[in-house]
């Protein structure tokens, strides 16, 4: 979500990567005006790998690094090395203070990992069925 400054808010979707097209490409597109717009190149390619509101981007084809968008500096970030890792999963964020979790996918599916607001990991649920 970004915010200009006569009070406009613009909801955008942050698309990256891919399996069938370059999957080191990133863009924003706004679906309110149908425009969409570049931003820089992923450090690495990506494809079956997990975003949230936020810009964490982790897993996918490089599936043990986490890396962040910083929208002040306009660059990805590596952001954290996964103790687990993580392809063809899913993230979920319950709340802003609570972080991101990562559940599930090849190589991980019954377990969880917590990527807290300050960038730490920790271990997170063991989940009932196997998501691989």
């Amino acid at each position: 979500v970004t915010k200009l400054n006569i009070g406009i808010v613009f909801l955008a979707v942050l698309i990256t990567g891919s399996f069938n097209s370059p999957s080191d490409t990133a863009e924003l597109y706004l679906p309110s005006t149908g425009v969409s717009c570049l931003l820089p190149q992923l450090p690495d390619d990506r494809d079956r790998h997990s975003v949230d509101s936020k810009g964490l981007l982790c897993g996918g084809y490089t599936m043990d690094t986490c890396l962040q968008w910083s929208p002040d500096t306009g660059t990805w970030e590596d952001l954290l090395t996964l103790n687990v890792m993580r392809y063809r999963h899913v993230s979920w964020t319950p709340g802003p203070d609570i972080g991101t979790y990562l559940l599930g996918g090849s190589y991980s599916g019954l377990t969880t990992t917590l990527i807290n607001p300050d960038g730490t990991q920790e271990p997170g649920f063991l989940l009932e069925h196997d998501t691989e």
